[in-house]
């Protein structure tokens, strides 16, 4: 190839943050709840990131009335080169929003009597983490929704004693005082069952507990067994591609888009160590009143999961690739 065709190296500079791929997580441990959502508004948010972007030439739509949200912490996280030259890593808490996707094709009928193998995809809609590391990178490479905030885990640092996965941030009130200033806000806080012990359920370890995730999550949640087999089989090996809209604006006219494409990138599961059911009941509340973060009117989520599960594991993320992209 000619080297007028090649594309420019990146220019690094002194404070940069983002750590290329492959980035790998060691020892990482999931809490994951699996909450009934609203297909009408987990279909919308796949027209507004996906459908109308692309002008519909790729069209997704919401595999299951459900979204898994996790409260993630990653003890270790690096890239190659950080390990190569001992240079270190970085430990980080992060709150996913993952909705269960497919794609949708004029071929849809072969799909449905399978013959052929759906493209079936995880998005994030939303995403919110405690270091800046992984923000730059989730949001420069991939184009994730990634936010600065600050979370707490009942046993995991900060503030242990009380029983709750949290996570809160700065954003807009939907009811604006006298001065509508961004102020620290909820944005979701799931509260543990009476005599919820960290330590006793980490230490507990069940081995590899896919499997039993897996008949869990077939027994408890309501849809058709295609898209059931295929969530099913995500959640049992937990990997598979991820898709994201990417997009920079116009330096001049801010409404305007100078690039705009469709990302999808895979997970990649090394080994899963630990894990199994969450014990009891779980209730959750949100920052109902968020005018930026307004996770439950988006996705229209309920205030209980339907399965509730832990795992540790080690996994990396590899580079992406454009499976569409905006062109004049």
């Amino acid at each position: 190839m000619s080297r007028m065709f090649q594309r420019p190296k990146f220019a690094k500079v002194t404070n940069e943050l983002v750590a290329p791929t492959p980035i790998y997580f060691d020892n990482s441990l999931y809490f994951n709840f699996i909450i009934k959502g609203n297909m009408d508004k987990l279909q919308k948010v796949c027209n507004e990131w996906f459908n109308v972007p692309s002008n519909f030439k790729r069209v997704f739509e919401p595999a299951l009335p459900y979204v898994m949200v996790t409260y993630a912490y990653y003890p270790r996280a690096y890239y190659q080169s950080w390990k190569e030259n001992n240079e270190g890593f970085t430990p980080y808490k992060e709150l996913i929003f993952v909705l269960f996707l497919r794609e949708k094709k004029p071929c849809g009928i072969l799909e449905d009597i399978g013959l052929i193998k759906p493209n079936f995809y995880g998005f994030v809609p939303f995403l919110f983490l405690d270091h800046a590391i992984p923000v730059a990178a989730g949001r420069e490479i991939f184009g994730m929704p990634k936010v600065m905030a600050d979370l707490d885990y009942p046993g995991l640092g900060g503030n242990g004693t009380v029983q709750k996965f949290s996570a809160s941030t700065l954003g807009f009130n939907r009811s604006r005082g006298s001065v509508p200033m961004a102020k620290k806000q909820k944005i979701m806080e799931v509260t543990c069952p009476p005599g919820f012990n960290m330590e006793e359920i980490l230490s507990k370890a069940h081995g590899n507990p896919s499997d039993a995730i897996a008949r869990e999550f077939f027994r408890n949640v309501e849809t058709n067994s295609v898209n059931l087999n295929l969530a099913a089989m995500m959640i049992k090996i937990h990997e598979m591609s991820y898709i994201s809209m990417r997009q920079y604006r116009d330096v001049i006219e801010t409404d305007k888009a100078i690039t705009k494409s469709i990302i999808e990138f895979p997970g990649k599961n090394l080994t899963v160590t630990n894990g199994g059911i969450l014990p009891g009941q779980y209730d959750i509340t949100y920052g109902e009143n968020s005018l930026t973060y307004p996770v439950k009117h988006t996705l229209g989520l309920a205030n209980q999961p339907t399965v509730s599960f832990w795992f540790q594991w080690d996994f990396y993320l590899s580079g992406g690739k454009q499976i569409w992209e905006w062109k004049e």
